[in-house]
């Protein structure tokens, strides 16, 4: 995902005439690529935590997809690129993005517990021996 990104905001820099945008890109790249780590730098890992950088970068994301398109294309003539109840949409927004964390928090959780707490080993050895194909006489 970051190296399409960098990928996609390089080709704007070098097609596009206006490069505010592109720069703008490479620079959200950039910061998402610093935020992005294996380990938790100094300190224990957090079992469950809020991502605020996904709701960020989700944001900016839509954001940077449809306000241009909201110029370009609005349905009405005098339409501006906020409604006028746009705190309720950022409600929502806020609300939905929390709830994709959430149900991927709740679908991860049975796999997290296994992986800690089964020892799986036997059946790794036994699949591991099997990449020809195993037959059972």
């Amino acid at each position: 995902m970051l190296l399409s990104a960098y990928a996609l905001s390089l080709v704007s820099l070098i097609l596009s005439r206006q490069r505010t945008l592109a720069w703008t890109a490479l620079g959200v790249s950039v910061v998402a690529s610093l935020m992005a780590t294996d380990e938790p730098q100094g300190g224990t890992a957090v079992p469950f935590y809020f991502g605020l950088d996904y709701f960020v970068l989700n944001v900016l994301v839509v954001g940077f997809l449809f306000v241009p398109l909201e110029r370009v294309f609005p349905a009405r003539g005098d339409q501006t690129v906020f409604r006028a109840e746009w705190q309720e949409d950022r409600f929502y927004y806020l609300v939905s993005s929390m709830m994709v964390q959430v149900f991927n928090f709740v679908t991860l959780a049975p796999s997290n517990w296994v992986n800690a707490n089964v020892t799986l080993d036997s059946i790794r050895d036994t699949m591991g021996g099997c990449r020809s194909g195993c037959r059972s006489s």
